[in-house]
């Protein structure tokens, strides 16, 4: 909604209505001018900020892409290092159980030895 200025009486009195009426053309064209500009630059704030939430949506998305890529490979890394540590534990327990076996048929013989000396006695 566009306005002129205008001049009190006095201002008017003293620059004289010639002068006075120059002076208002040229502030009511600088007024235009500004807000020509104002708008341009109110328009091109909207482009940059569509550009931005563009950029944004865009950045979000290949964000969440690297760290989906990301996090399979770290699944995969974790993965492979349980199957290490469970077959290590296997091959350990397996080793463990051996040994008990061992163990538990020498104190079997002892037991049946000593059962068949008391026995004999």
């Amino acid at each position: 909604m566009p306005h002129s200025l205008r001049f009190s009486k006095a201002l008017a009195g003293k620059l004289g209505e010639e002068a006075g009426g120059e002076l208002m053309d040229m502030l009511n064209i600088i007024e235009l001018t500004q807000r020509t500009e104002f708008r341009e630059l109110a328009s091109r704030l909207s482009t940059l900020e569509g550009k931005l939430a563009q950029q944004t949506v865009e950045l979000r998305s290949e964000f969440r892409a690297e760290l989906r890529e990301q996090l399979a490979s770290l699944t995969v890394n974790v993965e492979r290092r349980i199957s290490a540590v469970e077959s290590d534990l296997r091959d350990r327990m397996s080793g463990v159980e051996k040994r008990l076996i061992g163990w538990m048929f020498g104190f079997w013989i002892g037991t049946v030895a000593t059962l068949l000396a008391i026995l004999r006695a």
